[in-house]
């Protein structure tokens, strides 16, 4: 997540979800001395989750109206990955119906 365009999100809630995320992978980091199979499932859930959420994301900005420049900077790649990252995503929930707010 590009932290620099962040200005739909309010400063207080924008902190906590850095502070969580952070707590989240330093605690990662800490059972992956201990117990790198445990390690690996959570990373693995975290992984579908953040794509899960990246992709919510993007079918979001692209409803509002955001380019995939746009959607691209924000997640820290090009727009060409942008588009090949979540196009297909974003067509398949507008095809599913679902509402992007």
């Amino acid at each position: 997540m590009n932290m620099d365009d962040r200005a739909d999100l309010p400063t207080s809630d924008r902190g906590r979800l850095e502070d969580a995320v952070d707590d989240v992978l330093r605690q990662l980091m800490r059972v992956a001395e201990a117990a790198p199979l445990a390690a690996l499932s959570i990373a693995a859930r975290l992984e579908c989750g953040a794509r899960d959420g990246g992709a919510q994301a993007a079918f979001v900005a692209a409803g509002e109206g955001r380019s995939w420049s746009e959607i691209g900077a924000a997640y820290g790649i090009t727009k060409q990955a942008a588009h090949q990252r979540f196009a297909r995503r974003v067509h398949r929930m507008r095809k599913q119906g679902g509402d992007h707010r």
